[in-house]
């Protein structure tokens, strides 16, 4: 099967969860900071850092994952353009739909290797690794992604990922990374 007809017909198979993989399961020493214990002088409002941390530990819940974005927020991974993949989900209800069909496309999909670089009230930067299996092809997917959080008034505003669309395609797509090298339509 063509990449472009892969993408007419896979997509409406897969849902929009295939395009970005995302469940849950976390190590230790992950969990630890994901729930760091809170000071009883912070404030309710979830800093940018907070609101990843708690993103990436509580995926697997997509209501509860949910209520962490603003209603206009915005998820991007902008390089899935670069295989003709929609990029964009924005407002809460397009976010929860995506985030309730990730589990069923990744099943057993694990945060693992969480860095915090950068970190200040409302932005945040960070890399974490995540490790699967793709449903639609049984194909081992790893990859690591590096992640951007805005955050406004406690809320998530926009986050913004990249991560390897070599592996992408190696995973996903139905001839792999030969599906790279077909002419778009």
């Amino acid at each position: 099967m063509k990449r472009s007809d892969f993408l007419r017909q896979g997509l409406g198979v897969l849902g929009i969860a295939a395009l970005a993989p995302y469940a849950f399961e976390i190590n230790t020493a992950a969990a630890q900071s994901i729930h760091p214990k809170k000071s009883k002088t912070m404030s309710a409002t979830k800093t940018a850092k907070e609101l990843l941390l708690s993103y990436l530990g509580g995926i697997h819940d997509s209501d509860k994952a949910i209520e962490l974005f603003a209603d206009d927020a915005t998820i991007e991974m902008p390089y899935l353009a670069s295989l003709g993949l929609p990029w964009q989900w924005q407002g809460k209800e397009t976010i929860r739909k995506f985030l309730a069909n990730l589990p069923k496309t990744f099943p057993g999909f694990g945060f693992s290797n969480i860095k915090i670089h950068i970190d200040t009230p409302d932005q945040v930067f960070g890399e974490y690794d995540a490790h699967c299996q793709v449903a639609s092809t049984n194909r081992a997917y790893n990859q690591t992604y590096m992640g951007r959080l805005v955050a406004e008034n406690g809320k998530i505003k926009l986050l913004r990922e990249a991560l390897d669309m070599a592996q992408v395609a190696k995973s996903m797509f139905p001839n792999g990374i030969a599906d790279l090298g077909e002419k778009k339509d």
